[in-house]
């Protein structure tokens, strides 16, 4: 069958092949005869070969659905959340409306105040149109989660503006009204997640504990003597249940408590377990141990008493391990499994490929030499810890070295979703620029494009990747939603070499707010209306 690619996908070749690009009918579309021939591979495969389908390029069935949020400062959509009727929650910050074009309808949600930057809104299921936005209250700077209860009450978590500190609200079904807000200790939110009690954690950037919110709201609940949970070395249990794990000698062995390499933050599983990831400093004091890395991935699962069930070093095993940062979490509820992905900071020879499975491999030797950030991404049996499958992935250049120039890329996930049927789904950005010079190790992917990418349940091949981007600016893929039409993805758009105004895959069928002049920051919502709209 061949590869079908969202409509999306074309302006992506565009940018390469000089074609024009409007809202208007696709220049394909008068004849078969105009269409071009793709010869760069702009997918992001753990060794594959897959080429563009030309025809499938214009095919109304693979269409997408975009649109932004019209301001003229930063924006940004952090989360999405899929109610059960099917519409979909976004939450983040917004800028400044822009004058004199039609606003969104803004809703006063009864219990918050007005003010504020801080914004969750409402679409419909379809995603053709915003039913409305809510203002989170002048005390709020940035809606950054959402977590559903058991009676479909919405849980959000927001940072605090100006001072670093945290909100947690709790919504009636459908975001009609709030029903509580609590302010737990800690500075920026980076995990939200619901227990059976209805109970919530939330764990923070730099404060290295968990904390758990009453169901009503009221205050925290203890875990056994403490107020609240230790997530990091400085906890003697979680610790030694950690070393033990790895199998270092204590000796000459120094760690730093420190979650310096990212916190991937915390989630809930059906049977009440709380998993945390973290990414630590981690220094062996001159003694090799299989060439430790210097940042690990630490995965620890806790249960309500704070007692830890078992703690693993993810980047035990690993071939040529490495600084892993920028760790991401997301509980998988079809098979229980807990997925993570995070970005590995390789030095890799020449002459050696890196093999994980039969079908995922790294060819160091056509593609590149030296420092790259590739990523890595893992499902994880949430009763043991260990690791059930694997994959490395990274983006395909097809360019092999000229005049010594080496044309390396890096790759950055931020979120990632599981369906029914088992299916990965991962977004970020990439690190390299469109229309610009590729540079050997880029890791500010500033004007770079995003990517959805699609893995089969074992993680063992890739089923599709189409990369997320327009003429000119770049995305990056920042939260991640399965909607009842396919996968939603929320990104943050930059404006590129040079910036230009957006351009959308299908004018007629767009959900845009109004005109677009980029700002420094805007957010886009992407969706993929099939859940296998590649096939």
């Amino acid at each position: 069958m061949p590869l079908r690619v969202p409509s999306l996908a074309w302006l992506v070749v565009a940018s390469f092949t000089g074609l024009a690009v409007s809202g208007g009918p696709c220049p394909a579309q008068s004849g078969r005869s105009k269409e071009p021939t793709v010869e760069y591979q702009s997918t992001i495969l753990p060794g594959k070969k897959l080429k563009f389908d030309a025809q499938a390029i214009y095919s109304e069935e693979a269409s997408v659905l975009q649109g932004f949020v019209g301001t003229t400062a930063n924006d940004e959509i952090n989360a999405l959340l899929v109610l059960p009727d099917g519409r979909v929650v976004a939450t983040g910050m917004l800028g400044d409306p822009v004058k004199g074009l039609p606003q969104v309808a803004r809703r006063n949600v009864p219990g918050l105040s007005p003010g504020g930057t801080a914004f969750v809104a409402v679409f419909d299921a379809r995603m053709r149109a915003m039913e409305w936005m809510a203002s989170l209250g002048g005390e709020v700077g940035r809606g950054r989660k959402l977590a559903l209860g058991a009676d479909g009450a919405v849980f959000l978590g927001a940072d605090k503006s100006g001072a670093s500190g945290m909100v947690v609200m709790k919504f009636a079904p459908g975001l009609e009204r709030l029903i509580w807000r609590m302010d737990p200790p800690g500075d920026r939110i980076t995990g939200l997640g619901v227990l059976a009690d209805q109970s919530c954690v939330v764990s923070a950037e730099r404060t290295p504990f968990v904390y758990r919110v009453k169901a009503d709201g009221s205050g925290l609940v203890p875990f056994g003597s403490a107020e609240a949970l230790r997530i990091d070395l400085a906890n003697a249990d979680l610790a030694k249940r950690y070393w033990e794990e790895l199998g270092y000698a204590e000796e000459g062995v120094r760690m730093q408590a420190a979650l310096r390499g990212g916190v991937g933050g915390v989630v809930t599983t059906a049977d009440d377990g709380i998993v945390f990831f973290a990414s630590h400093s981690i220094r062996l004091g001159g003694k090799e141990f299989g060439g430790a890395p210097d940042f690990d991935l630490m995965l620890a699962r806790f249960d309500t008493s704070g007692r830890v069930v078992w703690a693993s070093n993810l980047a035990a095993g690993i071939p040529n391990p490495s600084d892993h940062k920028l760790p991401r979490i997301a509980y998988d509820p079809h098979s229980g499994d807990i997925l993570v992905s995070a970005t590995q900071h390789g030095h890799f020879s020449r002459e050696q490929n890196l093999v994980l499975t039969e079908e995922a491999y790294l060819d160091v030797d056509r593609y590149f030499t030296g420092d790259i950030m590739i990523g890595w991404l893992a499902r994880v049996d949430a009763a043991t810890g260990k690791v059930k499958a694997s994959t490395y992935f990274f983006p395909d250049l097809q360019k092999p070295p000229e005049a010594g120039k080496r044309f390396a890329s890096s790759l950055f996930p931020e979120a990632l979703a599981a369906d029914r049927e088992g299916r990965v789904y991962l977004t970020g950005v990439t690190g390299y620029k469109l229309a610009t010079t590729l540079h050997a190790f880029q890791t500010d992917p500033m004007g770079s494009p995003g990517f959805l990418a699609v893995f089969d349940r074992d993680l063992g091949r890739l089923l599709h990747c189409s990369l997320i981007t327009g003429r000119g600016y770049g995305v990056r893929g920042m939260a991640l939603a399965l909607a009842s039409l396919g996968p939603v993805v929320a990104s943050a758009v930059s404006p590129g070499d040079p910036p230009v105004e957006a351009v959308v895959a299908n004018a007629a069928k767009t959900n845009y707010l109004g005109p677009k002049p980029f700002g420094m920051q805007d957010a886009m919502l992407t969706l993929y209306p099939s859940a296998t709209w590649w096939e």
